[in-house]
């Protein structure tokens, strides 16, 4: 399981998950206004790993997909107004949509274990 706690400590939302989580980012993956978790957890061997995307109001799965041995980045990639998830699956590289956790860019292989980083850029820097 996974807790979210307040200042004093206290779980203020828990998360019940398959298995224990290995990776978990904070973004908006839906239309309302309580921030959504995305969450990798092993299915079985090593390296055997499922992602989903679980609503923040009642922590139902929003989507599953089976990738994600590495940790996640947010972004909106799209321009869609939700946060699409980059990461690494052993040496793809993926870029999956916020909505239905359905690739968006293609997969590309890069041989290593980098961690995806944004960012922000702007003209005048």
């Amino acid at each position: 399981r996974l807790l979210a706690l307040d200042g004093d400590g206290r779980a203020t939302k828990e998360w019940r998950l398959p298995d224990r989580p290995v990776q978990w980012a904070v973004g908006r993956f839906d239309d309302d206004a309580v921030p959504d978790l995305f969450v990798t957890y092993p299915t079985g061997a090593f390296l055997d790993m499922e992602s989903a995307a679980l609503a923040g109001s009642d922590g139902r799965p929003l989507w599953t997909r089976h990738v994600g041995n590495g940790p996640p980045a947010l972004v909106d990639l799209n321009g869609d107004g939700r946060d699409d998830v980059l990461l690494r699956d052993l040496f793809e590289r993926r870029a999956l949509d916020a909505r239905a956790g359905r690739d968006i860019l293609p997969v590309t292989l890069w041989a290593g274990y980098q961690t995806p980083t944004i960012v922000p850029l702007s003209g005048a820097d």
